[in-house]
């Protein structure tokens, strides 16, 4: 059973011209925001707020995947804790593609994700990247708590067997 407060599985750029301003998001069993398969997205000044896991599953603040063109995630706060050992993972993005003219750009967001331990296949993470273009990566704060957990990470980029990930700026 998988609980979102936002789910799309759109196909590939089925759909497009997102805007999130001004929400707040709380007690999701998986994650905030899960959105896939869209074309111009803004996420602003919304709080993505713990949510309930178990100790087998972690919690997802913000999946991204797909999306393309226009890319503006800013001003946002992804804070997930519940103390359970499930791992937290703040924002994760995956296939995110910018173009040269028109660069994506993730900043000035505020991240924190603490838990016990991680749990299983779980890692924690603040920020994760795979296969993206064109992304900028700016000003942002990320705490990554996960008690004696040595895998955790503030920043992960990610290139898959098949992927690519270019033309990445990342500035603090």
């Amino acid at each position: 059973l998988e609980i979102y407060s936002i789910k799309s599985n759109g196909n590939v750029y089925n759909y497009g011209n997102f805007v999130f301003r001004n929400n707040r998001l709380t007690n999701f069993a998986n994650g905030g925001i899960y959105l896939q398969g869209l074309q111009n997205l803004e996420i602003t000044k919304t709080d993505v707020l713990s949510g309930f896991s178990t100790d087998s599953r972690g919690l997802q603040g913000v999946y991204l995947k797909d999306v393309t063109g226009n890319i503006l995630i800013q001003k946002n706060h992804i804070y997930l804790v519940d103390g359970k050992k499930g791992g937290k993972q703040g924002l994760y993005l995956d296939g995110m593609k910018g173009t040269a003219m028109q660069r994506g750009s993730i900043m000035n967001n505020m991240i924190s994700c603490n838990s016990t331990a991680a749990a299983g296949s779980v890692t924690p993470y603040g920020i994760y990247m795979k296969d993206c273009e064109y992304i900028n990566v700016l000003y942002n704060s990320v705490r990554v708590y996960s008690g004696t957990n040595t895998s955790s990470r503030a920043f992960i980029a990610e290139i898959s067997n098949n992927g690519n990930s270019r033309e990445l700026q990342l500035m603090n």
